[in-house]
Formats: structure tokens, C-alpha cells, sequence
């Protein structure tokens, strides 16, 4: 009898722990498939806030700058095990600079032709896991770690047809965009695949690629709706849903080939309805950061984070307005932008500028730089 109930009792935990993890299963296909999250903002709550009002603290590391390592304005930011990964597309050619944590220089590509030197530089990506940075040529790619140090050169077995500058790393693969704005997957080991679901957006915008909670997910400049990524095939994923003023398809711009500034539909000139965003910074975490344009002008920064508070800003301050949209990056909890010192200064020193005194370490790191001084990266803690 003890065995029969014994037996009966196992069998129960067998088929309990088999429906338990058969949920599991499912919750994770659940996860995993097309469900869309909805990111909500309020744009007419529009207004501005100090840096402090979103972020709960901040720090600002000033890259060092001398001979070997100056280069003027950055084109694009890594940050890598807390080492700052810089594109410049500013002097004599293109090239890739790495900086620790403190913001002393480490190793910056040399333009040559000889053993360890680089060509024209298109761009370059980073693979996070792996500490490594991804540096693309028009006819290979050289991966260095984060000392500079080569570790291997990847020649795509097919040519990428000049690479112009938009390259991604992301589950273990390149993503690349080619001068004809195709799209391809570079393996590791070489092997090229065709991306034709990355080509241009209905509205004529390139994509931005990041990875977000373990997934390739996509967004384009004049779209509310972010993918994903499943293998060649971009899925709805998160929508971007603006209160009152949600994007109805003939509201987004249409491409021209003229200004940016005439791409928007006769229709809605002057409407209301019209957004485009100018840039994107995510992490695995789920905070979202954007800036976006709202009915042709400037609105600032739309910031999502994993408590699902969100702020819509005109701008940041520090008691005075810095520009901060250009390429920020987000790592864990950490938000980085980069701040141009010779243009934060003409600011700082307009007329009746009163700086928050909470702002003073930034502001004298402001203050002591010169024209050629390198920039200063400014980090909130989120």
C-alpha cells in the first residue's frame, strides 16, 4: 500500500515538474514571438528638465589629448568594459581611437599601407562578450581587442561593395550596410549572407541596429514601430504610442532625395502628427533613449526605462542647454554622451550664465579645455 502510494506520489511530481516545465517552454515561445510591448509617451507634457531630474547622479571623463591621440569630434561611440571606443572622421582620415575609464589614450589605428596598418576605415562595431572591436575596410575586416592588439582579419568571401559607415555586431554576426544600401549578415569566419529585409524603409530611412533583451531589433528614423530581427525577417515588436498623437501611415515623411526639412507629405506640413527620431540608445536592462523631431522642430529626448517612468524633454540642462543627442550609448545602468568642450563653452560663457552648482565638476571641466582639447564624455547613472 506505502509503495502504491509512494509510487502514485512520484508519478504525480513527474507529471506536475512535466506541465511546470512544459509553461516554462511556452512562457519562453511567448517571449520570444510576435507579441508587441508599447512604450507610451505623452508629448504634450513636453518640458525641460535638468540632468539631474532624470539621471541619479553623473560623473565626466575628459579624453586625454595630445599629438598621437587628438582628433576633434567624434563620428561614433562605444563603450566597451568601461573603455571608450571613438570613430573620428575629423583630420587626414578616418580612424579608431580607444580610451580607458579614466580617459587616458590607449592605441589608435595607424593610416598605412605596411603590417598593422589600415587603410580607408569605414566604420566599426564592437562585440561586447567578446571585448573585441570590429574595424571595417572596404575589402576586410580586422578585429583588435580592447588593447589594440590584432587578433584576426575576416575577408568576406564575397566583396561588400564599399562600406559606408552603419555596421553592427549582434548575436554573434556583423550586420553591414553596402554603398547600394543593401544589407548583409558577415559570419566569423567570412561566409556573407543577404539581409534584403534591412533595405531601405517605405519611408527612405535607414535603419538603426541594436541589440535589446537578447534580440536584433530594428528601428527607422520615420517609424513608431521598433522590430525584431528573426533570422531574415523583421517582426513587430515594441510600438512607440504617442498620446493623442498616434502616427497614421501617411503621416511619416516621404523620401525625396531633396532637403530633409522637405520630406514631409504636402498634407501635413503643419500637422501635428509628425515625428522623426534623430537618435536611439538601448540596453538589456530595458531603458530606451531617443531624440526625435516633432512637427519639424527639435523636441529632445523621449527616455523608457525598466520601471516604465518616462520623460518627455525639450532638452537637458546643466543651467544652461549642452547638446547631448549625438550618439549616446547606454551600458547597464550607465548613459554616456558625448560633449564637444569648444562648443559647451561659447554656451557657458554667454552673458548671465548662472551654472547649477551641482554641474561644477563638469563646468570646470569645460572651463580648462582649449579649441583643441578632445571631448568630454558626460555619464548619468540611471
Amino acid at each position: 500500500m506505502h509503495k502504491l502510494i509512494i509510487h502514485h506520489y512520484a508519478k504525480s511530481i513527474r507529471i506536475l515538474s512535466l506541465l511546470a516545465l512544459t509553461a516554462i517552454a511556452i512562457g519562453c515561445m511567448l517571449e520570444k514571438s510576435n507579441s508587441t510591448l508599447n512604450y507610451a509617451f505623452d508629448v504634450n507634457d513636453a518640458k525641460d528638465y535638468s540632468f539631474l531630474d532624470v539621471f541619479s547622479d553623473y560623473d565626466c571623463v575628459k579624453l586625454e589629448s595630445n599629438k598621437d591621440c587628438y582628433f576633434g569630434t567624434i563620428d561614433g561611440l562605444e563603450v566597451v568594459d568601461g573603455k571608450f571606443v571613438v570613430f573620428t572622421r575629423s583630420g587626414s582620415s578616418p580612424a579608431i581611437l580607444i580610451f580607458n575609464e579614466s580617459g587616458e589614450f590607449i592605441w589608435k589605428t595607424i593610416h598605412g599601407k605596411g603590417p598593422n596598418e589600415f587603410g580607408l576605415i569605414w566604420g566599426f562595431c564592437v562585440n561586447r562578450e567578446g571585448k573585441e572591436v570590429f574595424i571595417v575596410e572596404s575589402d576586410k575586416i580586422t578585429v583588435v581587442d580592447l588593447n589594440g592588439s590584432i587578433k584576426k582579419i575576416i575577408k568576406p568571401e564575397h566583396p561588400i561593395q564599399m562600406p559606408v559607415g552603419e555596421h553592427y555586431f549582434s548575436n554573434s554576426r556583423m550586420i553591414c550596410r553596402s554603398y547600394n544600401s543593401t544589407y548583409f549578415n558577415i559570419q566569423l569566419d567570412g561566409r556573407v549572407d543577404s539581409l534584403n529585409s534591412l533595405n531601405y524603409g517605405f519611408d527612405g530611412s535607414v535603419p538603426y541596429i541594436k541589440d535589446f533583451k537578447g534580440r536584433t531589433i530594428v528601428m527607422y528614423r520615420f517609424n513608431n514601430i521598433i522590430y525584431s530581427l528573426d533570422g531574415n525577417t523583421l517582426v513587430p515588436f515594441i510600438t512607440l504610442d504617442f498620446k493623442q498623437h498616434n502616427l497614421p501611415k501617411d503621416a511619416y515623411l516621404k523620401y525625396t532625395g531633396t532637403d530633409w526639412h522637405n520630406y514631409l507629405y504636402e498634407d501635413y506640413r503643419n500637422s501635428s502628427k509628425v515625428f522623426w527620431f534623430s537618435n536611439f540608445a538601448c540596453n538589456n536592462i530595458g531603458d530606451m533613449f531617443f531624440t526625435a523631431s516633432y512637427k519639424n522642430n527639435d523636441l529632445g529626448f523621449l527616455y523608457c526605462n525598466r520601471k516604465k517612468k518616462t520623460y518627455v524633454m525639450n532638452s537637458l540642462k546643466i543651467g544652461v542647454e549642452i547638446e547631448l543627442g549625438h550618439h549616446p550609448q547606454i551600458v547597464d545602468n550607465l548613459m554616456f554622451f558625448p560633449i564637444q568642450c569648444v562648443f559647451a563653452k561659447q554656451e557657458i560663457e554667454q552673458p548671465n550664465v548662472v551654472i547649477d552648482k551641482r554641474y561644477s565638476k563638469l563646468q570646470n571641466l569645460i572651463n580648462e579645455s582649449g579649441i583643441d582639447d578632445n571631448p568630454i564624455i558626460l555619464i548619468g547613472k540611471l
